[in-house]
């Protein structure tokens, strides 16, 4: 199956459509859903977490929030799993080297259905899945967006780069103006015409670099010349693969195969030191990966050390300020 084909079997239908929580890349998502959902004149009503909500159709956005620094999803999908006759996730990215990530797969229903953006997360589902039949592949949903109002010659490069947990670190960058474009916060209901700034931006420049999945699609789509680094896992490589690589415009600038990634153990050590950076979710992340970590005595009693140290550094930061 298809997500053209899912929309269609949907036409005329009455379904609720649970949103996510992020950035203007996750804004331009929604807006790819929003468009077959007009296409196939399909009632949705926008559904956030935790609002109640009960019917026969739930469509979950896309998204890569199923990772290590990211996984809320998989605990607002749960939160509505009793609550419909069936549900679909549009397409995603999914590392399942996060224990969380990989035990929310594996316990996924037969009514679920899930779609991935990518042959990496694609592989790793299917073979975690319960539900083989109801894993599918396909692109990302913001390649269902009309660009052709948005585009316009522009001029200069914009360097646009990730700040956060999914950076790789990457040396080499050109010069150009910098902006991590997609980081724009918009966190709430709010979000949900965020993409016309995020596309009149990119539109406004003649060269984009970038490790952002959504700047990069929206580049491409755009007629941009565009190079692409990866982040620290697997989703923006596979995204490229999947669905860029075909494309005159595109660069791809990587050099890491997500076959051989890191290891869970290394990925926790990054994450935890990454969130320095992050004070307000320190905590929040530390805890849960000591409750995933339960399984493993060994695993469990590192984690806690290493919180502990971390809990003394912040202490430390935040006497200085």
């Amino acid at each position: 199956m298809t997500i053209e084909e899912l929309f269609h079997d949907n036409k005329g239908r009455e379904v609720h459509f649970l949103n996510s929580t992020g950035n203007l890349g996750d804004a331009l998502i929604r807006y790819g859903a929003v468009t077959l959902f007009k296409r196939n004149l399909i009632n949705f009503h926008d559904l956030f977490y935790p609002d109640k909500a009960s019917g026969k159709t739930l469509f979950v956005v896309g998204g890569g929030a199923y990772c290590w620094p990211w996984h809320f999803m998989c605990e607002r999908v749960n939160h509505y799993l009793d609550c419909f006759e069936s549900i679909f996730i549009l397409p995603s990215s999914f590392d399942l080297s996060h224990p969380g990530v990989k035990r929310f797969i594996k316990r996924l229903p037969e009514k679920v259905t899930v779609f991935c953006r990518e042959k990496y997360s694609y592989a790793q589902v299917r073979r975690t899945s319960q539900h083989k039949n109801n894993i599918f592949l396909d692109s990302d949903m913001a390649f269902h967006v009309d660009y052709n109002p948005y585009k316009t010659k522009g001029r200069g490069v914009l360097v646009a780069f990730r700040g956060d947990l999914e950076k790789l670190n990457t040396k080499d960058i050109p010069s150009g103006d910098i902006s991590d474009i997609s980081s724009l916060g918009v966190y709430d209901r709010g979000m949900l015409d965020g993409y016309e700034y995020f596309l009149n931006r990119i539109s406004s420049y003649e060269e984009i670099y970038t490790d952002r999945a959504h700047v990069a699609i929206a580049s491409a789509l755009l007629g941009k010349k565009i190079t692409i680094y990866p982040n620290n896992y697997h989703k923006v490589q596979g995204i490229y693969e999947h669905s860029l690589s075909h494309y005159p415009n595109v660069c791809w600038k990587g050099s890491r195969t997500p076959d051989n990634a890191s290891s869970s153990f290394s990925k926790i050590f990054r994450a935890a030191f990454s969130l320095l950076k992050y004070p307000a979710a320190i905590r929040y992340h530390a805890n849960k990966y000591l409750a995933h970590a339960t399984k493993s005595g060994v695993i469990a009693a590192i984690l806690f050390v290493f919180h502990r140290i971390i809990s003394t550094l912040l202490a430390k930061r935040t006497r200085r300020k």
